[in-house]
């Protein structure tokens, strides 16, 4: 059985490696379409440059992304989506898995126009609504930028994705991670829809090797291993590290609970000090055997500034570990060493003295 393991262990790492290859090659050639775009005798680090890097490359579908669709467009839409939810017709699907009659949702995605697959429970309860994300937090404290590479961990439907694809821009990327195929599909679908080409959707959970688990679809956290569920399914593990050559200078980690888990499976990746959002799940952490105070064991409160949103806390209070994390949480961990975006300038007059 151990050997088994090893050889799918194995197996594993020899398919996510061709998945970076094929990251990599994709990388160089939207970095080569780019140069090929650039005006003759532009130097990419001179002002032109830097004007140059605000023109999006052509996309495959022209102005969806900026106007509003049409009712027949979106007839369209919807019924590729039957198509796609058509292949999970014998699939056991419950909670807020469960597929509904969908819809499509217009709302504002970061500066523009976008849209989103209404397809499921969740999708409903979760993303037809007016509730914020964390995105004008992250820009406020300057952890996501424009040309940034992003690891989007636990993707879900891949809203945020949209959300970070466009704060990014043409020049960034986006690597959402999910291990559920339903999810990974209306993640693929809602970037077709928003012609999100800066997206690239990894299938697989994060845990600190490489490996696969049987999870319940309806928990969808791979702390939960039930194989006798009948909603159970195979899922792909594998450790950040894997893709560590892309050098993320964002991290958003939302796990249900496997946070300490991903974080040890990204030591080489942290070490590059990218910013770090996590949501914390106090709750969810024991299914793991880890505790939250855990995470501070891969990020350095010496090299990292961290600001909190935790219930009966002042919004962004710096914490610095004083008191336990007991509720649901977020951190906004903010590398020392990015230059600061606050600057504050006092009078040039001294006590007691004329200029």
């Amino acid at each position: 059985v151990r050997e088994q393991t090893i050889n799918e262990c194995e197996d594993t790492i020899r398919r996510y490696e061709g998945v970076i290859g094929d990251l990599r090659a994709a990388l160089q050639q939207r970095e080569q379409t780019t140069a090929d775009m650039m005006p003759a005798g532009a130097d990419p680090g001179d002002a032109g440059g830097d004007r140059f890097l605000e023109i999006s490359p052509k996309r495959g579908t022209p102005d969806i992304a900026d106007r509003r669709l049409s009712p027949t467009e979106a007839d369209r839409w919807l019924d590729a989506w039957r198509q796609v939810a058509a292949k999970y017709a014998d699939v056991v699907l419950s909670k807020g898995q469960t597929l509904i009659e969908p819809y499509l949702v217009e709302r504002i995605i970061h500066d523009r126009i976008g849209r989103v697959i209404i397809g499921t429970v969740e999708g409903r309860n979760w993303y037809d609504n007016n509730n914020t994300i964390e995105l004008p937090h992250l820009l406020r404290l300057g952890m996501i930028r424009e040309g940034d590479t992003v690891f989007d961990c636990g993707a879900n439907q891949g809203v945020n994705a949209l959300f970070y694809a466009r704060a990014v821009g043409a020049t960034g990327r986006v690597l959402a991670f999910d291990p559920f195929a339903l999810n990974i599909d209306i993640g693929h679908f809602n970037a077709r829809l928003n012609d999100a080409g800066n997206i690239d959707f990894i299938q697989a959970g994060l845990s600190d090797q490489a490996g696969r688990a049987v999870v319940s679809l309806a928990e969808q956290s791979t702390g939960l291993v039930n194989e006798t569920a009948a909603d159970a399914v195979p899922i792909n593990l594998v450790p950040l590290d894997m893709f560590a050559a892309l050098r993320p200078s964002f991290l958003k980690i939302d796990v249900e609970g496997a946070e300490v888990n991903a974080l040890e499976g990204a030591r080489d990746v942290v070490a590059q000090e990218p910013a770090i959002y996590i949501e914390v799940h106090p709750h969810y952490l024991p299914r793991f055997d880890r505790s939250p105070m855990d995470i501070f064991k891969h990020i350095s409160l010496d090299r990292y500034t961290c600001y909190i949103d935790h219930p009966n806390v002042p919004l962004f209070a710096e914490y610095r570990g004083e008191f336990e994390m007991t509720e649901g949480c977020a951190l906004y961990c903010v590398p020392k060493s990015r230059p600061s975006l606050t600057r504050h300038f006092g009078s040039s007059r001294q006590s007691g003295r004329q200029p």
